[in-house]
């Protein structure tokens, strides 16, 4: 039944991509067989021009295209808060794991064991009691990644927290805390025997959270999102330093007429520029203005991230009204060559999801674009569509 569950958290995020790619394998196979046994031209030769071939392909690819705008904008969002609260259903289930007398517990690669189990209640002064569960010899197991990590100790208690993050988060966790450390195995590169503590503890610390991130608000809420970012938590961490900077003699063009984004990078390397001209600056002018820097630096770029997961929304969408001429045309020009032409609809393909998605994404958020991150993701699918258009002149529409 849990596994059940877990099938519609999962399978969105895969549609994502499985959907366009399926409709490129079966463009791909059907052109590329017409073309190698000259249907195409026997079209041609009866007076059909062959853009007609494009009618049964848009009859699906239009519908999927508008499928993929409600996939990604409501439906994988949802999906993806859900994937990321899964730890509040491990968090009720070891609780009920514990409570049903079991010795071991195997999350995957990583296996709890212990030998006795027993619940203390806590009496504060107000409120109600609150349970803790007390773990004897326990002896911990991890091979992710593998890496063998082996930690026992004479003790762990586990009891359940609520707290308010620093980001303003509700979060309800599932803490444990060891007593008695016995360091066995911690073959881990960059991890000092003195910290298996801690991660162990790092490690089982299950969280569960009711507010939602950027990449999990649906398309209409994640533009009010960007809206109410911009205009108050980026405007006024620019205002702050950019008085700042003023009182500090430092020139500033005006402001008037541009938007939060692009003030924000003038500010940044104005900010630049001032720290090079003084280079023993006094140390708490240092200090408040790296602070300062900081806080737009990180500002800019959570916004900048916040809205490329809006733009690559609509460029993956865009992109299942692409692949129709853009396989028939590259089936003709391959002829009788089949391979040929998958290899060349594969590229399509990269050109169309993968790149965005990936490497011009990942490039987006650490470069400055003339034009702003949007023109970053959509600049492969629009060259790719440049390149459509003039092959489908030249091989099709004649």
């Amino acid at each position: 039944v849990r596994l059940l569950k877990l099938i519609p958290i999962i399978i969105p995020d895969r549609l994502v991509f499985t959907l366009p790619l399926a409709l490129l394998a079966a463009c791909t196979l059907v052109y590329s067989r017409l073309s190698a046994d000259n249907e195409i031209l026997a079209l041609k030769a009866s007076g059909i021009p062959a853009s007609t071939l494009l009618i049964p392909a848009y009859v699906l690819a239009i519908p999927l295209a508008i499928f993929s705008i409600a996939l990604q904008g409501w439906i994988c969002p949802e999906a993806e808060f859900q994937k990321r609260n899964i730890k509040k259903a491990v968090l009720d289930t070891l609780e009920e794991y514990l409570l049903s007398g079991q010795r071991s517990l195997s999350l995957g690669d990583v296996r709890l064991h212990w030998e006795d189990f027993r619940i203390v209640e806590d009496k504060p002064l107000s409120g109600p009691p609150r349970p803790r569960w007390l773990l004897d010899r326990v002896e911990f197991e991890d091979r992710r990644k593998g890496i063998l990590r082996r930690i026992k100790a004479a003790q762990a208690e586990i009891y359940r927290t609520s707290a308010i993050d620093e980001e303003g988060d509700a979060v309800t966790s599932l803490v444990f805390d060891l007593t008695n450390v016995e360091f066995l195995t911690f073959d881990s590169p960059g991890n000092p025997q003195g910290s298996h503590a801690a991660f162990f503890r790092d490690t089982f610390l299950l969280t569960s959270s009711q507010v939602r991130r950027p990449g999990e608000m649906d398309t209409p809420t994640l533009r009010a999102y960007l809206d109410s970012q911009r205009n108050d938590v980026l405007a006024e961490a620019v205002a702050a330093l950019r008085r700042r900077l003023a009182g500090l003699g430092t020139k500033l063009t005006s402001a008037a007429a541009r938007d939060p984004e692009s003030e924000a990078r003038e500010i940044l390397q104005a900010a630049e520029r001032f720290q090079r001209r003084m280079p023993r600056p006094p140390a708490a002018i240092l200090q408040e203005l790296s602070s300062r820097t900081r806080t737009v630096g990180n500002e800019l770029k959570d916004i900048r991230k916040a809205s490329l997961d809006l733009y690559q929304r609509d460029v993956l969408s865009f992109g299942f009204l692409l692949i129709p001429p853009v396989c028939l045309t590259l089936c003709i020009s391959a002829g009788r060559r089949q391979p040929a032409a998958l290899g060349l609809t594969l590229a399509v393909f990269l050109g169309l999801f993968l790149i965005p998605t990936l490497g011009i994404r990942s490039l987006a958020v650490q470069t400055t674009f003339p034009l702003g991150p949007g023109f970053a993701i959509w600049l492969p699918t629009l060259a790719t569509a440049a390149v459509a258009a003039w092959l489908f002149r030249r091989h099709v529409w004649k």
